[in-house]
């Protein structure tokens, strides 16, 4: 018979709690514990760090939650070596083989913190399962190829490069000569309006209107997310995050109207006048069951397509403006290059005929992508129920390994210099070896599926503004050639940013401003 607790057991407990001696004898009871379980059971005893790595993942966390992550990873490896224990069941590794085979296979699946992190459903980018993954690809993926993508190239390019350079000329015969833009937030707008022609078949107008409030919705939607991810708890209290989950909301909010627009859209016309965009894919996806997909999976899809396509190609072209700002005789050879190739600058530079013509433009590309990859940070994997043997040793079942994406394109066995801007390692036959070591996109079976989009974006964008523009520092720019990094071998400083799932460049409202006027 299981004895009956009252109210006074239930005083009396409480009481105890409040007394210093229940915590003295809690917490010394929880170390013990913990040291005997090191001893004796203790999966992760081999590997090395920190000392609180037996008890907690905790000071780990909070790094990710400061969106400092990536310096703290680095730190941590430097000091305990390729393999650093953060967790009582959780690793992280920097090794660029170790990462790189980790992802090639679905064997070592995504944790189960990914689950559900932007919506309350399963999408292409958070599920841990593979076969819903293999089914999203084929359902929504053609769109994405490199043939599709190619074939709306005109497309992207009404809605990127010239709605770009209409805005420019417009600010510029304004200015009398010149006009100061925001980098981060000029690409970020050319990159939702582009996206949203794609999924939509209409754009935001953010280029024209000089942004747009949905810039801000897809940057909390990121962020809370990835606040989720770390701590799941936050998840379940509206008032944690409130402001971030109003912007997600707003976000959701806008999705579900485009999508009710198009169904009615649809019952007025015939299927034949349907525009046939992403939406139009996810509208018409069915399932393994045989039944199309909900109208909270295809909100899930299409926000995840938003977040994506817009944030991280905005955020490369801003860095690679600003690794050209940093570097003149880079830029000088950039443009050079693009100079004598397309000297006619009546016809707009295309996505073939740039990615031929200009491969040290491309290298360009490639080492800003390695240096401060947009998405960027962590990214948590299952090492299965067999374990891996990795480079730096075996990692046991049911671990939890982080991926550091920076440590893998900063690992001195693959790059010489990786603290160094260094284009040319990406020239020749030997360029094309380190190209397929690039983490960016993550790698392997869940590479990142959109990024044919992001190429086609930076090569009929970047090419064609530094051809036609003169882009300079402003006279009180913090970031300059001559500001030095001793923490980088002397390179020059770049902006400071924080990780939260994408690379948030701080004071970006300020430190990102340029000036730009017509090249002659």
């Amino acid at each position: 018979m299981v004895p009956k607790i009252g109210i006074e057991d239930i005083n009396y407990i409480l009481a105890k709690m409040c007394e210093i001696s229940f915590w003295v004898y809690f917490v010394g009871g929880y170390i013990v514990y913990k040291v005997v379980y090191f001893w004796n059971f203790d999966t992760l005893y081999h590997i090395p760090g920190p000392w609180w790595s037996v008890f907690t993942s905790l000071p780990y966390q909070t790094k990710r939650l400061s969106g400092d992550i990536d310096r703290y990873s680095r730190y941590l490896h430097t000091k305990y070596g390729t393999i650093v224990r953060i967790g009582p069941q959780m690793v992280s590794i920097c090794k660029n083989q170790d990462i790189r085979l980790i992802l090639s296979s679905h064997k070592y699946p995504k944790s189960r913190a990914y689950e559900k992190s932007v919506t309350n459903e399963y999408d292409i980018f958070s599920t841990t399962r593979p076969d819903f993954n293999k089914m999203r690809r084929m359902q929504l993926g053609r769109p994405l190829t490199q043939t599709s993508i190619i074939d709306a190239e005109e497309l992207i390019t009404k809605r990127g490069i010239e709605q770009l350079i209409k805005k420019l000329d417009q600010d510029i015969n304004v200015g009398n000569g010149y006009c100061i833009i925001n980098l981060l937030t000029l690409f970020q707008s050319l990159t939702a309006d582009i996206i949203a022609e794609l999924t939509f078949g209409e754009t935001f107008e953010a280029v024209k209107n000089g942004g747009h409030p949905v810039l801000q919705w897809i940057e909390y939607t990121i962020k809370v997310a990835v606040m989720g991810m770390i701590f799941p708890l936050s998840n379940y209290f509206p008032v944690i995050f409130k402001k971030m989950k109003q912007g997600k909301q707003k976000m959701m909010e806008y999705v579900f109207s485009r999508v009710q627009k198009r169904r009615l859209l649809s019952k007025m016309k015939q299927k034949t006048h349907i525009k046939q965009d992403i939406l139009q894919s996810c509208l018409l996806a069915v399932n393994r069951n045989g039944k199309k997909l909900t109208e909270s999976q295809i909100i899930a899809e299409i926000m995840i397509l938003i977040l994506a396509g817009t944030d991280t190609t905005g955020i490369t072209m801003t860095w690679l403006i600003h690794f050209y700002l940093l570097y003149p005789r880079v830029f000088e050879r950039v443009v050079e290059e693009i100079k004598r190739e397309f000297p006619d600058k009546t016809k707009r530079i295309g996505y073939k005929e740039a990615l031929k013509k200009l491969p040290y433009s491309v290298a360009t590309i490639k080492e800003c992508m390695r240096i401060k990859p947009a998405a960027s940070g962590v990214l948590p994997r299952d090492s299965s129920s067999d374990g891996v043997r990795l480079s730096g040793g075996y990692v046991p079942p049911d671990t939890v390994i982080m991926l550091v994406v920076e440590g893998g394109n900063y690992d001195k066995s693959v790059w010489e210099n990786p603290d160094k801007f260094m284009p040319e390692r990406f020239l020749g036959e030997k360029g094309k070896l380190l190209t397929k070591k690039l983490v960016t996109f993550s790698s392997g079976v869940r590479s990142c599926p959109g990024k044919n989009l992001v190429w086609m974006e930076i090569l009929t964008v970047i090419p064609n503004l530094v051809r036609g523009y003169n882009i300079e520092l402003l006279s009180d720019s913090v970031y300059r050639p001559d500001k030095i990094d001793q923490s980088r071998q002397n390179e020059p400083l770049l902006y400071k940013d924080y990780n939260y799932g994408t690379r948030v460049i701080a004071d970006y409202e300020n430190v990102c401003r340029v000036k730009i006027s017509h090249r002659k």
